[in-house]
């Protein structure tokens, strides 16, 4: 089932999450997983002729314990991010006190936080 499904002339892009508990060829830990898969073809006579992929396999192989979990933040680099109260995660720029809206389609300024951020 698609999240979202995008076609315009010989293109199309779906994006999906996949969801499970084993992994081929590994033993299992017992642990599930549900990542986003998004993928991009390119049909040319009713027929896939090209095809990309963009898979979170780290996210995958963390969320079975196959990969040691991400390092933490050092309290200047957590100093950096925020976390609204809508769940998004926002990130300050370097050149400036604004937040970027990050983990979401098409990055944008959040200029709501400006005055917080400064702070």
């Amino acid at each position: 089932m698609s999240d979202a499904l995008i076609a315009e002339r010989t293109e199309v892009c779906q994006r999906f999450p996949v969801n499970g508990g084993m992994l081929v060829g590994v033993q299992p830990t017992g642990n599930t997983f549900e990542v986003q898969h998004i993928h991009m073809y390119r049909v040319l006579d009713g027929k896939i002729a090209e095809h990309f992929a963009n898979r979170d396999d780290v996210g995958m192989m963390r969320q079975l314990d196959l990969l040691p979990p991400p390092p933490l933040l050092s309290s200047q680099q957590a100093g950096r991010f925020q976390q609204s109260e809508e769940g998004h995660v926002r990130a300050r720029t370097a050149s400036s006190s604004r937040f970027l809206r990050v983990g979401s389609p098409g990055l944008r300024l959040d200029n709501r936080h400006h005055s917080a951020a400064k702070a």
